[in-house]
């Protein structure tokens, strides 16, 4: 690696412009999960959609942006699960 480089797990990722909302909608709700809490402990079963529209309305972004954001929001939400489920797989 050259000197002055960044390892490339520190290195920041592009972001188009095309998904910047949904990106800082992410961000702006990232610990805002929905668990389920049973016998064999807690599991996170997907973002609180309720703390998401609060978010878009405090984040003042368009009502006709939301669809789009929404489904970026799932994808993220779903690639979010795998890999949690992955980290916890590894813990125990």
């Amino acid at each position: 690696m050259p000197e002055g480089s960044l390892p490339e797990a520190d290195r920041p990722l592009p972001i188009y412009p095309w998904h910047t909302e949904t990106v800082r909608t992410w961000c702006a709700t990232w610990g805002q999960w929905r668990w389920l809490v049973g016998l064999n402990g807690a599991v996170r079963q997907g973002l609180d959609w309720q703390q998401v529209e609060s978010a878009l309305r405090l984040m003042g972004i368009k009502r006709k942006r939301w669809p789009d954001i929404f489904a970026g929001l799932r994808v993220m939400q779903d690639e979010a699960l795998l890999a949690l489920e992955e980290i916890n797989k590894g813990a125990h």
